[in-house]
């Protein structure tokens, strides 16, 4: 019974779908069965994770540069400890 009840809403979607497509309702220039406003909002998301994706690269690049001077920063510790004088930052 589940299944028939199932089939019989994806059949009215489909129908639904379909006769919107005929009407025009919904255009599809290049008639590859998706309407062109959902294909132009797909483009526009995967341009936008591409942005984001290409932020996080950066902010990661970022946090990666700070760990490094945080390692470098606790090596001096231990002199620190002893009461030895300050070296400063390791030159580039």
């Amino acid at each position: 019974m589940k299944l028939l009840v199932l089939l019989l809403i994806l059949s009215v979607l489909i129908n639904v779908y379909t006769i919107s497509m005929y009407f025009g309702t919904w255009k599809d220039l290049d008639d590859d069965l998706i309407p062109d406003d959902i294909e132009e909002k797909a483009e526009k998301i995967k341009k936008d994770i591409k942005h984001k994706a290409k932020r996080v690269k950066e902010e990661l690049s970022d946090v990666k540069d700070s760990i490094k001077d945080v390692v470098n920063q606790i090596e001096d510790l231990p002199s620190a400890i002893k009461g030895d004088a300050r070296k400063g930052r390791k030159q580039k």
